[in-house]
Order: C-alpha cells, then sequence, then structure tokens
C-alpha cells in the first residue's frame, strides 16, 4: 500500500475503533443499532481479519524474517502470537457461539503499532529535513569552460571531474575543485560555520558551497555533484543515524532475551489463571495470556536508540560538530583526559614565515618538499613563497628516500626542529644568536644546516576561554607537541592549568596516550587530522579540528568543521544530553514494562487497556525525542 492509503486507512480504522471502544462501554445499556453493529461477533470479527491479515501484514512478514532468517525472535514475534491467539480463539468462540472476549487484540494491536510508526516516521522525516536544506544550498547549474574557451550554462549533474568552471562574485561555488586562479576570497560559513571571508591561492581545494566574494574565478573540478565535500557531511551524518552502536547492539541481545521470557510468563499466567486464580475457565486464562504478550511488546524499545542518535547528530551537525561514529555519544561520557595537538588546534594554525636564513636558490627545493607535505608548518611556507612572487619549478624529480629525506638532483634534503640539532651537525648559518621560544626548522643538505626557517603562529582567540571552560568540568587538560619546551611552556602558561609533553614524536604520542589509559582514564585526542593519525587511533575518542587548509577528515570519531574548540565543549554538551535522552529513552520503554508485566499477569489489565499502556510508552519515548530536537 501506498503512504497516502496508509494514512487513509488507518484514520478510518481508528474511526471504526473508536465506535467499537463506545460501543462496549454502552451496549448494554443502550440498544442503539450502531452500538448493537458495532458489538456483533461476525463484524468484530471481520474487522480484525482486515486489521491483522491485510493492514498488519508489514508485522506478519516481519515475525516470519525475525523466526526464519535472523533466527532471533523480537517485537513482531510476540504481535504475532498475540494477534494469532486472539484470532484463532475467537474462532472456537464463534463456532462455540460465544461472546468474543479477545477480539479487539487483533484489532487494535495493529492500530496502535501502525500509529507509533507513522509518527516515528514524521518525526525522522523532521531530523532529515534539517540534512535536506544544506545539500539544497549547493546550485544546480555552473558555467562551464570548453576547450574553446567558449563560456555556457549547464547542469551541475552533467560537469565531469577535471573540467573547468567559472564562479562569479557572489556565486555559490557548484562544485569541488582545484582554484586556477593566482588568489580568491571565500565565505566558507556553510563548511565551517565562520561567517567571514578567508583568502585562497592557487591549487587551492575550495568547496561546493563557499561563496565567491571576491573577482571572477575559474576551477578544476575534483569531484562529481553527488561526491562533494558538503554531500560527504551530509551522508557522513545519515551513515551515524543509521549505523548501530555498541549500546544499540546491547539492547537488542536484552530484547532477544527479554521476548522469550515474556512469552513464558504469558505461558505462566495462563496456567496460573486456569488452575489458580480462575479455575477452567479457559476464556479468563487466554485474556490473561494476551494482555501479557501485547502489553510487554517491547515497541518503544525499539526506537528509543535510533532517535535519539538521529536527533543529536543532527542538532550538532547544525553547529558544526559531526559525530562519525554512533559509539562517540557513549565513549564521550567516559572522557577525563583530554589530549590537544598545539600547532593547528590550540594555535591558529595559520602560520607564517617570519624569517628566512639562508641562501635563496634553497627556496625552489624547499618549496617542493613542502608540496608533499599536509602539515600547517608546510602551508606556512607555500604561502611565503606566494608573497614574494617565488614560483616553484617542478621539472627537476623529487624522490623520498626514507620519511622526511628527500634526493633532490644528487643531494639530500632533511628538515628537522631546532630542539633536535646538536653540536655535531655542521652549520654554514651561525646559529647562536636564534632564540630557543621560537618554533624553528632546520634545512639540511647531506647533514650539513644550509636554511633555516622561523615561524610565527597565534593562540586561537577562543582557546583561553575554552581551556577555563574544560579546566572548570574537571577535565585532565593536557598538550603534546612536536614543537620545543619553551614554546610549549609559553603557550601553556597563557592558557592555564595543562600538562605539557614537548618534543614528542608521533609513536611517543601513543605511549603517553597509552600510560593514561593504563591509569583506567579515557583520553580524547584533539588534533587537526593531518600529522596525528596514530595518537586518533589510539585514543578512545578522537576529534578533528578541520582547518581551511585540510577540510577532508572524516575519519576521526568527531570532526569539527569550525576551527573553533569551544566546539569542544560543544560536543560533550550534545554527547551528555543526547545520552540522557537516550537512557530517558530506555527508561520509560523498560519501566513500563516492569510495572505493566505483574499487572497482566494478576488479570487486573484487559488486553485493550495493555495495548492503551503499551502505546503511551511509545508516546512518551517519541515525546521526549521531540522536545530534544525541538530544545534551543
Amino acid at each position: 500500500m501506498t503512504k497516502k492509503i496508509n494514512i487513509t486507512m488507518l484514520f478510518l480504522l481508528w474511526i471504526i475503533g473508536i465506535w467499537i471502544i463506545i460501543s462496549m462501554l454502552f451496549h448494554n445499556k443502550n440498544n442503539f443499532i450502531l452500538f448493537r453493529i458495532a458489538h456483533n461477533n461476525y463484524f468484530l470479527f471481520t474487522i480484525a481479519i482486515i486489521s491483522t491479515y491485510l493492514f498488519g501484514f508489514k508485522y506478519i512478514k516481519k515475525a516470519y524474517f525475525e523466526l526464519f532468517k535472523w533466527k532471533k525472535t523480537g517485537m513482531n514475534f510476540l504481535v504475532f502470537l498475540s494477534t494469532q491467539t486472539s484470532i484463532f480463539y475467537s474462532i472456537y468462540q464463534l463456532v462455540m457461539n460465544q461472546t468474543l472476549d479477545l477480539i479487539e487484540a487483533s484489532i487494535f494491536i495493529n492500530f496502535f503499532l501502525k500509529t507509533g510508526d507513522l509518527i516515528t516516521e514524521r518525526l525522522n522525516n523532521v531530523v532529515a529535513k534539517d540534512l535536506k536544506t544544506i545539500l539544497s544550498i549547493q546550485p544546480k547549474e555552473a558555467i562551464y569552460i570548453n576547450d574553446k574557451e567558449v563560456e555556457s550554462v549547464v547542469s551541475t549533474d552533467s560537469i565531469k571531474i577535471g573540467s573547468i568552471i567559472k564562479v562569479k562574485k557572489d556565486q555559490i561555488i557548484p562544485l569541488d575543485g582545484e582554484l586556477i586562479t593566482n588568489f580568491a576570497l571565500f565565505n566558507t560559513q556553510i563548511i565551517d560555520g565562520e561567517n567571514n571571508v578567508k583568502t585562497f591561492y592557487k591549487n587551492a581545494l575550495v568547496f561546493a558551497g563557499m561563496v565567491n566574494k571576491g573577482e571572477d574565478i575559474t576551477l578544476k573540478t575534483t569531484a562529481l555533484k553527488f561526491n562533494s565535500y558538503l554531500s560527504q557531511i551530509v551522508m557522513q551524518v545519515s551513515s551515524v543515524q543509521s549505523q548501530k552502536s555498541k549500546f544499540k547492539s546491547a539492547v537488542d541481545l536484552l530484547v532477544t532475551i527479554f521476548t522469550p521470557l515474556v512469552i513464558i510468563i504469558s505461558l505462566f499466567g495462563f496456567l496460573l489463571s486456569y488452575f489458580y486464580f480462575d479455575v477452567s475457565n479457559l476464556s479468563a486464562a487466554f485474556k490473561v495470556l494476551t494482555t501479557v504478550l501485547v502489553s510487554a511488546c517491547p515497541c518503544a524499545i525499539g526506537i528509543a536508540i535510533p532517535l535519539a542518535i538521529a536527533i543529536g547528530s543532527s542538532k550538532a551537525a547544525k553547529k558544526g560538530v559531526i559525530f562519525n561514529k554512533p559509539d562517540a555519544f557513549q565513549r564521550m561520557a567516559k572522557i577525563k583526559v583530554i589530549c590537544f595537538d598545539k600547532t593547528g588546534t590550540l594555535t591558529k594554525g595559520e602560520i607564517e614565515v617570519e624569517k628566512f636564513i639562508g641562501d635563496k636558490n634553497y627556496l625552489n627545493v624547499i618549496g617542493l618538499i613542502q608540496l608533499q607535505q599536509k602539515h600547517p608548518l608546510a602551508n606556512g611556507f607555500l604561502n611565503y613563497l606566494r608573497k614574494i612572487n617565488f614560483k616553484i619549478d617542478k621539472s627537476s624529480q623529487l624522490v623520498e628516500e626514507k620519511p622526511r629525506v628527500y634526493r633532490y638532483k644528487e643531494d639530500l634534503y632533511e628538515f628537522i626542529p631546532s630542539f633536535k640539532w646538536s653540536s655535531q651537525i655542521k652549520s654554514v648559518i651561525d646559529l647562536s644568536k636564534l632564540k630557543d621560544n621560537l618554533t624553528t626548522t632546520f634545512v639540511l643538505k647531506n647533514n650539513i644546516v644550509v636554511a633555516v626557517i622561523i615561524f610565527k603562529d597565534k593562540l586561537r582567540k577562543d582557546a583561553k576561554s575554552s581551556i577555563k571552560i574544560l579546566n572548570d568540568k574537571k577535565y585532565e587538560l593536557v598538550m603534546i607537541t612536536g614543537d620545543n619546551l619553551l614554546i610549549a611552556n609559553d603557550v601553556a602558561n597563557e592558557l592555564g592549568n595543562m600538562k605539557v609533553f614537548a618534543q614528542q614524536t608521533p609513536n611517543s604520542k601513543l605511549k603517553i596516550i597509552s600510560d593514561f589509559q593504563k591509569q583506567k582514564k579515557g583520553v580524547a585526542f584533539v588534533g587537526d587530522g593531518i600529522n596525528d593519525v596514530l595518537a586518533i587511533q589510539k585514543a578512545d575518542l578522537s576529534i578533528a579540528i578541520i582547518s581551511s587548509h585540510f577540510f577532508v577528515n572524516l575519519e576521526a570519531d568527531i570532526s569539527l568543521l569550525n576551527p573553533n574548540i569551544e566546539l569542544i565543549y560543544e560536543a560533550i554538551k550534545f554527547a551528555r544530553l543526547t545520552k540522557i535522552i537516550l537512557i530517558t529513552n530506555l527508561f520509560w520503554a523498560f519501566f513500563y514494562n516492569i510495572l505493566i508485566i505483574p499487572l497482566a499477569l494478576s488479570g487486573i489489565l484487559t488486553p485493550l487497556f495493555g495495548m492503551a499502556i503499551m502505546f503511551c510508552s511509545t508516546l512518551l519515548v517519541l515525546l521526549n525525542s521531540m522536545l530534544f530536537k525541538f530544545k534551543k
């Protein structure tokens, strides 16, 4: 059935259902013909057949898959058992010309389930709409420039990778690409949430959704429309919403245990009623059995976790916080130690060359080597070359002999930080006057220092306030950096209350994280996702800050699209709030079952009241999730 027919049929069946309930209450007191029709055995049985085998066929099919394909029992199998018990016992009563005592179970359980499904689907659509809004920003057309340099407006769907397109001033970039124009100005708010203009230079990657705030530019496309960075973000969020977390897996396991337990309890209730409470009363015994089955149906449990994660990840994405893995919500709550990389994380990562010392003839080989790197220092040096209008000659081949050692022509070149220099290393430059508290790189040619590059960087404007917030929340804060100790201490002193591990290699960072983990402390590592891959993999939770130079890392547990470390606390808040909603959702689901089963066993509840309370449990989970969704 189509969705429209489904909704119409549900509406009509609810009208009939309300009519039946009213007739059940008043048919003995009023001989009104409509009450008599609604209480007629054959009419009720017909509605039950329609509700169970036509309207509720979906649950029968799912019960079959649970039992014979997935080899487990769950909610759908309980629904199947309760409706079939009701139907076949009603056939027996029809044959015996008795009043149908249990027929309402097979009529109303599908009404309640379908209504819950409809509300859940509606809420999920509201969540999905937030993501579709992001994608709608990407233009559907672009200015294509062919081989003869003739411009034409074409659909972005038809543009291939490697095509040349033009973006006019104040237009939105339609496709990801590599900048051909020497430099350009873009508002990157759709990507990183920062409503300001940034400068990009030739060969830089730019992304669909950015707004060109400078002159007309050209770029070479690097991705198709469906695979743009913007699309990747939306797909990542959607993927997290559909992935099963470890917590959800544990709950699913609990449900597979819970379902057979409910069946056993229902059979026990049948025997208890038939042989003890209401001896030899088959109708009363079947009523207890059916009431337990329909009342204990774990419908709310099935939606409690997916809804919380879907809403939490969607709300976080709108703030620029991407939860790449569903378990990140649970793992965030266990974090006690937060480790930070320095460059590009606590500092802006907008590295500038303060001074270059050495023969300018080495600029070309240094530039070639830096083109191979994905580190803020490399970007800083390449920007320096652009500012002095130095063009890199790429005609000579560069070969990486071993990590960080390159052969250019006949010579070997290597970069080392100043703190690794020793008097045994020869130098053609006077190094005695260099200050120790500067970020300095030595360029070695055949193990002789031939050039010195002095860099400068600034703290992020939000770093100090963010560190204070995290300190106030009693997190143990640690800086792990490859920079020298004096620089690291200067930064830590300015930020306040932070342990420092300086002059660290990627491998030594692993040991530091491992030492904290041995103390039974959950460790989060925050880095720029470029040279921190090993640390990100080792930490219990990884957070990648995606900078204007490096947008494409969505592999960490959490990615911050805005290079603003205040978002770390926002991520913690979203994770905690999502977990609270998740736990309260499960509380309403499980608390209801714990409360309702004894009442059903005692015979106090009828199947109709049991189903109604089950439906209310589902509504409470949905309402709880909706409050989370619309909370500011």
